[in-house]
């Protein structure tokens, strides 16, 4: 007899939630990287990481989820995923307390009954509910070469998914079938890539849907990356230098800050504003007009073996559609080819009829895994950049956090 996991109490807000992600090619590779420059100036595989919906989804929660496993492959079914990736999670060391699972477009691909894709994602959820793992599952979208017939099992599998919200006790859905449709039931083609991956702005479209359902479960906790108790030092604090404005920046730019034009020429306006919300230090606004910009800050110093990590808190103050192309935070290595990476959302505006949909949350924290530093490590530099611009709207960089924790 399977044992679901009891009834979540409200978790603290400084809580981040321990997350495994399993499923097939809209889950591979999503999430904060750890990635090696191979020589090069940029991380490789850098941008494809930026554009998946868990990012979206832990920026917009506060980076609440601490993202422990991510084992999904492109092409898996749900009876794959059943007897390869299920198994790895609940024989983890130590159990994440939460399992994201999209699974379910290959099967209906490949013709494949509701019956039989049902059985399997029952075994799924049930396997993981006895390991005291809590479920969030997310309705399976439509793909463009799917038939008749297989929209509707598709429609089956996604009505007994619905129902497991109101059954299965601790059962997380994240519907995203119908709000990535058409009134047809087809896919919005300015959401997909090719018909079945989502573009940058289908991936912000499903990382703000699941943020929603995920919210009453993970409460946002943006505060838990900034305690005051955490060792130092905390960049873009008053105890170091004062700020520089490069080439393309003009205005006032906040201490321990160098904002300048990243790839060529950039128009920006820097401003520090007060903040009003009882917390510590200021904002660092930057009104993008052209270009792209960096914001670093560093270097610190730092040996081998140590471990590291940063985030950093982000606002959106009245930002347009389809202005701010990208966000990314690194943290750059000196001394070796590592890059830590958190690639933030990647909010580019789907081109094509209609009234484009975008989901840029007003705030945000990018949060990065933890780093062991590799032989020969001497420094740390963190940059935020900002591609594309802001409009009449801004970005605010508020605290931010680099600490060896380890």
């Amino acid at each position: 007899m399977t044992r679901e996991p009891s009834e979540p109490a409200a978790r603290s807000a400084a809580a981040r939630v321990t997350t495994a992600l399993i499923g097939d090619s809209q889950t591979w590779r999503v999430g904060p990287r750890v990635l090696s420059t191979g020589g090069r100036s940029a991380p490789q595989e850098a941008h494809y990481p930026s554009i998946g919906w868990a990012n979206w989804t832990n920026a917009a929660l506060g980076a609440a989820l601490s993202i422990v496993a991510n084992i999904a492959q492109p092409g898996k079914r749900a009876d794959e995923v059943r007897a390869e990736q299920v198994p790895a999670i609940v024989t983890m060391p130590v159990a994440p307390a939460l399992c994201c699972a999209y699974v379910g477009i290959n099967d209906v691909a490949q013709g494949r009954t509701a019956s039989v894709i049902i059985r399997d994602l029952d075994a799924i959820f049930a396997e993981l509910g006895s390991a005291g793992i809590q479920v969030a599952a997310a309705t399976v979208m439509a793909t463009a070469s799917l038939t008749l017939s297989q929209k509707n099992e598709m429609h089956t599998v996604n009505a007994w998914l619905k129902r497991q919200s109101q059954s299965r006790v601790g059962f997380i859905l994240i519907d995203w079938a119908a709000q990535l449709a058409d009134v047809a039931g087809d896919p919005v083609s300015a959401f997909y890539v090719d018909g079945v991956h989502p573009t940058p702005a289908g991936a912000a479209r499903m990382g703000a849907i699941a943020a929603a359902a995920l919210g009453p479960f993970v409460p946002w906790s943006g505060d838990s990356s900034f305690p005051d108790d955490r060792p130092k030092p905390f960049i873009g604090s008053s105890e170091l230098r004062a700020g520089r404005a490069g080439p393309g920046v003009a205005g006032t730019v906040a201490p321990g800050w160098t904002v300048s034009a990243e790839h060529g020429t950039a128009d920006v306006e820097a401003s520090v504003l007060p903040r009003e919300d009882g917390r510590a230090g200021e904002w660092q606004r930057l009104r993008i007009r052209d270009g792209a910009v960096r914001a670093e800050a560093g270097p610190v110093s730092a040996t081998a073996g140590q471990t590291w990590e940063a985030a950093v808190e982000i606002e959106t103050d009245g930002v347009a559609l389809g202005s701010l192309s990208r966000l990314a935070l690194h943290v750059e290595v000196r001394g070796s080819e590592q890059v830590l990476s958190c690639l933030g959302p990647d909010p580019e505006v789907p081109t094509g009829e209609g009234e484009p949909h975008h989901d840029i949350p007003h705030r945000m924290v990018l949060r990065t895994p933890p780093l062991l530093l590799a032989e020969g490590a001497h420094s740390l530099v963190l940059r935020l950049q900002a591609f594309g611009g802001t409009g009449d709207g801004a970005i605010r960089i508020g605290r931010v956090a680099l600490v060896r924790i380890g």
